[in-house]
């Protein structure tokens, strides 16, 4: 809004100041509109120009020439179309690892017995005794207790098949293999010591008439496991009978020679008693 005068002249210097003014009223001192301008807005687009400013982009300074990735092998001139043959080097050898020193080959293991024992340590039981065991086959790795009844002794081998002990023992009155109990034989076959049981306060009727007979076994008694209940290694009340056929299946010993055997013996040893004939 302008009021004055020289509202023409201050109108045309308005529109030249603020050339994007689309309308204007012009109005007198007394406060009457006089006229109004109206200018269209140009429809020229306007031109911007750039700065005259130089654009500097910097360059890579990469120095490639020592990288072993973009370095190419030299390749000699050629025809055109042959083939580039590329030598590669050969790596170089490993040095040789000194071989190991040949170890010397184990010594044949000996053969062993189911007993634990070689040939030659069953070459050292008589020939008897061989026998019975070869048709046996016990588990002599502990020892072997062999009761010869034609000759009615008792002897005690070693694992090694040396003899350690012999004694003269008795046997039952009858001969042949014990086929039931009270039949009074001695069982026949391979057998091991089921247990080893103090026996001094045991006593026994043998039915001799003589009634029952305290400090019957000795100091112990060598129970074998036969398949037959009570039959075993025991001491004796008579002496005399050693060397006889006098028991009821057992074998007897003097009871001196049952307590040194028991020191020699254990649980699970092997016993051997031959046939009569």
């Amino acid at each position: 809004m302008m009021k004055g005068k020289n509202h023409r002249l201050l109108a045309a210097l308005w529109f030249a100041a603020f050339p994007a003014l689309l309308h204007a009223d012009i109005w007198t001192d007394s406060g009457e509109r006089r006229f109004s301008y109206t200018v269209s807005a140009p429809s020229k687009p306007v031109e911007v120009k750039p700065a005259n400013v130089p654009l500097r982009i910097p360059r890579p300074t990469l120095d490639l020439s020592n990288d072993p990735f973009f370095l190419l092998p030299e390749l000699p001139e050629v025809p055109v179309g042959a083939l580039h043959r590329v030598q590669i080097p050969e790596p170089e050898p490993k040095p040789a690892v000194p071989a190991k020193p040949k170890t010397r080959p184990a010594p044949e293991k000996p053969k062993v017995t189911r007993g634990g024992t070689t040939p030659e340590n069953l070459a050292l039981l008589p020939a008897e005794v061989q026998a019975d065991v070869k048709r046996f086959n016990p588990d002599w790795s502990q020892g072997l207790i062999y009761i010869n009844k034609k000759e009615l002794t008792l002897t005690l081998y070693d694992a090694q098949g040396s003899q350690v002990v012999s004694y003269r023992c008795a046997a039952a009155r009858n001969k042949g293999n014990k086929k039931r109990k009270g039949d009074n034989r001695t069982p026949e076959g391979s057998f091991t010591i089921q247990q080893i049981q103090p026996s001094e306060t045991w006593g026994h009727d043998f039915g001799d008439g003589k009634g029952y007979i305290p400090y019957a076994y000795g100091n112990w008694f060598i129970r074998l496991r036969t398949g037959f209940s009570g039959i075993g290694i025991h001491g004796t009340h008579d002496p005399g009978s050693i060397g006889t056929r006098a028991t009821e299946g057992c074998i007897r010993l003097r009871n001196e020679n049952l307590d040194s055997l028991k020191t020699l013996v254990r649980v699970g040893m092997a016993v051997i008693i031959g046939q009569d004939e």
